[in-house]
């Protein structure tokens, strides 16, 4: 004879029962997620007090022992003096005035029978002043109109800019042989530069091309240069 089995517990009995469960395993999960949580705040504390502070404390010890060493290497300080003074060398090399480009600017304005004797330049006051022997006072005035009129180009994209300004013959005199002159005049600062490219002198609108620096015959320079302000 076979067995039977009824279930007698009311529906509401079950629904109860089925909550209960899932109570229980909520219950369960939240316990786990606290407990992981937990843990997690736990060894953050652990690297934060632990961890990092004995990592500080190694690197602090880590330094004070190199500052010790550097301290103990005899004329440390001079070699840092060197090191900075080393340092500053491009800047210097860069703000530094490129003094030779007048014996390429002068011989492609000067005429052909004016000849120069001395030359002064004042880098602080951006002056020049040129001393010299010419034909006659007619070439010392085409000189000086040059100079006036001249202009240069720092670049080949650059616009054209007065080389010379305020120009003035303060000194002459006259002689059965020619004339002696001086002249002084403000140069633009950007003449002598160091920007790598050598500006390009314009007369007339013309750039001059003229290179007697490489002829042996030529006589332009009878004198000297002088720099000055530097």
């Amino acid at each position: 004879m076979s067995a039977m089995q009824f279930n007698l517990l009311p529906d509401v009995k079950l629904e109860y029962i089925k909550a209960e469960r899932s109570r229980k395993v909520a219950a369960s999960l939240a316990l786990l997620v606290s407990g992981v949580a937990v843990a997690i705040l736990l060894i953050m504390l652990i690297t934060v007090e632990v961890v990092q502070k004995k990592q500080l404390s190694n690197a602090a010890s880590a330094v004070t022992t190199a500052n010790k060493q550097l301290s103990g290497i005899t004329g440390l300080s001079k070699v840092l003096t060197v090191q900075n003074q080393l340092g500053a060398l491009t800047t210097l090399h860069q703000q530094k005035h490129i003094t030779s480009r007048i014996f390429t600017y002068l011989p492609e304005i000067t005429p052909d029978n004016v000849k120069i004797t001395q030359t002064s330049l004042d880098f602080v006051k951006d002056s020049i002043t040129i001393t010299g022997t010419a034909g006659s006072q007619l070439a010392v005035n085409t000189f000086v109109d040059t100079l006036k009129f001249t202009q240069y180009k720092a670049n080949a994209q650059a616009s054209q800019q007065a080389a010379f300004s305020a120009v003035v013959e303060s000194a002459f005199s006259l002689s059965d042989n020619g004339a002696t002159y001086t002249i002084d005049a403000q140069f633009d600062p950007a003449l002598f530069t160091n920007s790598g490219q050598i500006p390009q002198i314009i007369l007339k609108n013309q750039v001059t091309t003229r290179s007697v620096l490489d002829d042996p015959s030529n006589t332009l320079f009878s004198g000297q240069t002088k720099t000055g302000g530097q």
